[in-house]
């Protein structure tokens, strides 16, 4: 009864006898997901799209094209801000018709504001590829507060393997988990009461309600629209966070102003734990939250956390208008799924630490917060 493959499984599936995943190392391999690398050519286009039905994605390039360009190994490219890129992956899929592919950006990608959706053929969909999908991938990238550097063979997305009878916790069965295992857990580690987590209702997936942290020296940072530097992706611990980021202090009355077409990096209130036998996800937008984007890198591995909890970044952008935040206030929520099994290795990757953080990219970017 397959559901979110494992890394075990993937492994299977991309180097056993008939692959389903085509031209991949071990090492792209993660815990429950995969991260396909740029390939060599970068198009530039007029605008975003998605194709039509029974149309492929190169086609919907020389439709939208102005001109395109080929990285060099080992040499980094710009990437302008507001403009509209398409990187096809390196890699293909051979998915049989039980499994299908799912895309979200990872942690690094998000936090420096740079939107990244994943094309398929024939596929009218962002970030997911049809049952039994055969074929290329293409990474849209499109970098909306600083420009940056990319280099081929980065990794900027990944994808989950689904199979067809995937399923949703419900909420008894999530409140069941964090009985056991603390999902949510205060700013010491400590698990929350079984009465003050919030679970959704009135839905037939359970889900798990985050808070907005407005009670702390600095609550966030604000992207700054002036910054002339490029956030090079290829880089750690590199650049200035002063740089790129303004500080948010601490509101006078515990409310903050989101300004329309503003980047805002915010902390939630609880620390996040993701049991071993499932995957979390933060839902992308929900209209209800309000009028805001709260999240753009939505994966959250079976292991997060580790054994206090990790507060959780929120990549977050208003919408049309002015939108106040309170201290408190819902700004997102994950669901859950299962893994087809435990995976055999836990997540250990570069956000272990229980306090918030700035992307890799950036020296002192668990400190700044403080």
């Amino acid at each position: 009864m397959p559901m979110v493959l494992p890394r075990q499984h993937l492994l299977s599936i991309a180097f056993g006898e008939n692959p389903m995943l085509i031209g991949f190392e071990r090492k792209q391999v993660q815990i429950v997901s995969v991260d396909p690398r740029l390939g060599d050519k970068v198009h530039v286009t007029k605008c975003a799209g998605l194709p039509m039905a029974g149309e492929t994605v190169e086609k919907l390039i020389e439709r939208n094209k102005r001109y395109k360009f080929t990285m060099r190994p080992r040499e980094t490219y710009p990437l302008h801000k507001g403009v509209c890129h398409i990187i096809p992956l390196k890699g293909e899929l051979a998915l049989s018709p039980d499994f299908r592919a799912v895309f979200s950006p990872k942690s690094s990608t998000g936090r420096c504001d740079v939107f990244v959706r994943v094309l398929t053929n024939g596929c009218p969909h962002y970030d997911r590829t049809t049952f039994g999908y055969q074929g290329p991938m293409y990474l849209e990238v499109v970098p909306l507060s600083f420009d940056i550097e990319v280099a081929m063979g980065l990794e900027l997305t990944q994808f989950r393997v689904q199979g067809v009878t995937r399923r949703s916790l419900t909420s008894e069965e999530i409140a069941c988990l964090h009985s056991k295992f603390g999902i949510l857990r205060d700013k010491e580690g400590v698990p929350l009461p079984n009465e003050c987590i919030r679970l959704s209702d009135g839905d037939s997936n359970g889900g798990l309600y985050y808070h907005v942290d407005l009670d702390r020296d600095i609550v966030g940072f604000e992207a700054r629209r002036s910054a002339v530097e490029s956030i090079n992706l290829t880089t750690k611990d590199s650049h200035n966070p002063e740089d790129f980021w303004t500080p948010i202090p601490r509101p006078s009355g515990g409310k903050l102003v989101l300004v329309p077409g503003a980047f805002y990096l915010l902390a939630t209130k609880e620390r996040t734990f993701i049991p071993p036998s499932v995957c979390g996800q933060i839902l992308p937008y929900d209209i209800s939250a309000g009028e805001f984007r709260p999240h753009y890198a939505g994966f959250f591995d079976p292991g997060f956390g580790g054994e206090g909890g990790t507060v959780g970044v929120l990549e977050v952008r208003s919408r049309d208008m002015p939108f106040s935040l309170t201290h408190g206030q819902i700004v997102c929520r994950m669901d859950f799924e299962w893994a087809d099994e435990t995976p055999d290795q836990l997540y250990s990757g570069h956000y272990t630490d229980p306090r918030p953080s700035l992307s890799k990219h950036f020296s002192r970017r668990h400190k700044v917060w403080d």
